[in-house]
């Protein structure tokens, strides 16, 4: 596995090769080994990835003035520049119930030629999920708060990681996730 590795020599020069299999990604000077990856998971603090089907905590919390619930999400890639558009969606039940919006944002580097971003809060689209039984919060947040109302724990819920860079490489994670409140 090449992984990334700064630019072979400069443009001007005739004798610089790029290995088989690999491509020069001009955006970031760099010559990219990898096929474009991404993997989504949880990152409030560091990158923790989740196995399909694993938990994920969502949180309670002001979410600018309403009440609302939030998953802080996080990705590894490989393959990509390191400054890359970033997109979180999800799904419940087979339907899109987030179009979350897509950020500009740099990548750390990361264990053996990954690159990590994590600290992102996904707010859900629900107003009360029904394992919290807080009651200050059940009263606070009215059924419908959030446009979905509470969230069916019945569905299947999968947390949707896209990834872009500069060069227009383009990756997709698909992962199933069991919701878990209020941590």
């Amino acid at each position: 596995m090449c992984g990334c590795t700064p630019q072979l020599a400069d443009d001007d020069d005739d004798d610089a090769t790029i290995p088989d299999g690999c491509v020069e990604a001009g955006a970031c000077d760099l010559v990219l080994c990898d096929e474009p990856s991404i993997q989504g998971g949880y990152g409030f603090d560091s990158f923790v990835p989740i196995d399909d089907g694993g938990t994920i905590n969502i949180g309670w919390g002001d979410q600018g003035g309403g009440c609302g619930y939030h998953i802080w999400v996080g990705a590894e890639a490989r393959g990509l520049c390191p400054i890359v558009f970033l997109k979180w969606d999800l799904e419940i039940g087979g339907e899109l119930a987030l179009d979350g919006p897509t950020r500009h944002v740099g990548m750390s580097a990361g264990p053996d030629d990954t690159r990590q971003f994590w600290g992102e809060r996904l707010l859900l689209p629900v107003g009360l999920y029904p394992d919290d039984t807080d009651p200050d919060r059940t009263e606070f947040c009215p059924d419908d708060a959030g446009g979905l109302g509470p969230l069916d724990l019945a569905e299947d819920v999968v947390l949707i990681t896209t990834v872009t860079d500069h060069d227009d490489r383009t990756a997709t994670h698909r992962l199933a996730v069991d919701p878990v409140c209020c941590e």
